[in-house]
């Protein structure tokens, strides 16, 4: 629209020069004084175009300089926040290994158990050993608990990471769009 608006304001220069360089060669005073209206309102129209234009160049401008630093902000808020899930995300893997480690522990008990159960029951202790098998399989069953919800935290934190790392990904395309964009409108600008 501005090439447009350029152009046609040439033609309309060109015309008044046209008329200008008639009236000039004509000797009436009438001649002289369209011209000295002609020669005047054209030079604040030219004035006040290129103005026009460029405060609306300015204003372009600084729209998506203040969306590219709103951009920018995100993009480092998005940042903190992947640091942040990656942190949980590591602690939460170190307490499933712990976790893990546990888990081995309470199942070799269980077995060992198991094996002195079958041990004392062939010698007619059953009671005290049925009571020492229930409590050893509640324990195994409290870490297997534990376990299971250290493992459903560990999910959480990775979707958050992966969430986070494909908000990332596009706030920084969105950036380097922008930033384009900008450099685009200061090179059309100074052209």
């Amino acid at each position: 629209m501005e090439a447009r608006l350029v152009r046609d304001q040439k033609l309309l220069k060109e015309s008044v020069m046209a008329l200008t360089s008639h009236l000039q060669n004509s000797k009436n005073g009438l001649h002289d004084t369209i011209l000295n209206i002609i020669t005047n309102s054209t030079s604040s129209n030219e004035i006040s175009s290129a103005s026009l234009m460029n405060n609306n160049w300015q204003t372009q401008e600084s729209d998506m300089q203040k969306e590219l630093d709103n951009l920018k902000d995100n993009l480092t808020f998005e940042k903190q926040n992947l640091d942040m899930a990656a942190y949980d995300c590591d602690k939460f893997r170190s307490l499933c290994d712990e976790k893990d480690a546990e888990l081995k522990v309470a199942q070799m008990e269980k077995r060992n158990l198991e094996m002195h159960l079958s041990k004392l029951s062939s010698q007619g202790l059953n009671k005290n050993i049925l009571k020492e098998l229930v409590e050893a399989n509640n324990q195994v069953l409290e870490k297997i608990q534990e376990e299971v919800k250290a493992r459903a935290m560990l999910r959480t934190a990775e979707e958050t990471k992966r969430k986070l790392l494909n908000e990332k990904s596009s706030l920084e395309k969105l950036e380097k769009r922008k930033s384009s964009e900008v450099c685009y409108l200061n090179i059309s600008c100074l052209a």
